[in-house]
């Protein structure tokens, strides 16, 4: 999608493959052919690379940046590398705030919202009549005994912090985390840094049990509804005499293709407050209503979709279902509403537009 948008702002670009034999001789090879601005690479695959016992882009003196969809606290030896050629960004603005204020503290740290894609879907906006009136769930999940039973195996207090802290995480949002669980860990006598190696670990805890926790829930509330959910890790729902339907795993590829023929796509935001995940952005790209999970960013810039956005209560995600099913061709028309309100500050487009000006950067940094 990355290499779409670039093309049309007019930049030839190269994808690079890791599993490639050579992959470093190739990528050199590349480099004396061709002028590069810059590298891409996402979730940090490619950053630690060393090449005679340096980074690799210092060594190729190419900056990378290093586009994030997920909290820092996975992964979080790549969002610690600080090199003038190595940028951190994060499609969600919660997660760059984070970075920088509790890993990358002398650092830069970039938010580029992922925003609506255009030239992904072979067709949009198309007619009622032409599609499934059924709602799209694409989300993986699990069952929370499965985590709990694992946390009962850990220190005791390692224990009583992460089952003390789920609860009050359930509701909460990643500028919440870090407070809510000192608020905790102190009756240990333990207080803990957001850019440590024990709060790194809890928080990858916390982050799936409250995702799963929410994806439970709000599936549970919307069994009588006319969904079709695509993931692993469904099997701990009965399905049976279940209006909604699990279909199995769907690979990415897959969800681009069907989205636009779907009523409308279910989607849950994760635990951020300041933009909304994917799901809801190539919902609105295709012309497909989401039904959404409420924060900050919602409420200002899809003022449109009110009526689809919910609270974490089954009466408010079962409101939201409702207005979609009884308000159909009202729900598409505001979602392309939606689409022509946000224009192109969040769009896909903006967001390369943003990385090659980031990528200019580097001029300041090699005068250092």
């Amino acid at each position: 999608m990355a290499k779409k948008e670039l093309s049309d702002i007019g930049c030839e670009s190269y994808i690079c493959s890791l599993n490639e034999d050579n992959f470093v001789a190739n990528l050199q090879k590349l480099l004396q052919e061709n002028q590069f601005k810059f590298a891409l690479c996402m979730s940090g695959m490619g950053l630690e690379l060393l090449t005679n016992g340096k980074l690799l882009w210092d060594e190729l003196k190419l900056p990378i940046f290093n586009w994030n969809c997920d909290h820092p606290c996975y992964f979080p030896s790549r969002h610690l590398i600080q090199s003038k050629y190595v940028y951190h960004g994060y499609v969600f603005p919660d997660h760059a705030k984070y970075s920088l204020q509790h890993i990358n503290k002398n650092g830069l740290c970039f938010s580029l919202h992922l925003g609506a894609p255009k030239n992904v879907f072979k067709e949009i906006d198309l007619p009622l009549s032409s599609r499934v009136e059924r709602i799209i769930f694409s989300k993986s999940s699990a069952s929370l005994e499965s985590f709990e039973n694992k946390w009962a195996t850990y220190p005791t207090a390692i224990k009583q912090i992460l089952f003390e802290s789920a609860p009050l995480l359930k509701h909460a949002y990643v500028e919440d985390f870090v407070k809510i669980l000192n608020e905790v860990s102190e009756k240990y006598g333990i207080l803990m840094n957001g850019g440590n190696k024990l709060t790194m670990a809890l928080l990858v805890e916390l982050d799936l049990y409250i995702r799963v926790w929410q994806s439970n829930m709000v599936m549970k509330s919307l069994k009588s509804y006319p969904v079709d959910v695509y993931g692993g890790g469904w099997d701990h729902i009965n399905w049976d005499q279940a209006t909604a339907q699990y279909k199995g795993s769907i690979s990415f590829p897959d969800y681009i293709a069907k989205l636009p023929n779907y009523l409308g796509c279910l989607s849950l935001n994760p635990l951020v407050q300041d933009s909304v995940h994917d799901r809801v952005f190539f919902g609105i790209a295709a012309g497909v209503p989401p039904i959404y999970n409420n924060n900050r960013f919602s409420i200002k810039n899809l003022s449109k979709l009110r009526s689809l956005g919910f609270n974490l209560s089954e009466e408010s995600i079962q409101m939201a279902a409702d207005n979609l099913l009884s308000n159909r061709s009202d729900a598409i028309e505001a979602t392309i509403l939606a689409r022509n309100e946000l224009g192109e500050k969040y769009s896909m487009h903006t967001a390369m537009t943003q990385m090659l000006h980031i990528a200019d950067l580097n001029a300041f940094n090699e005068l250092v």
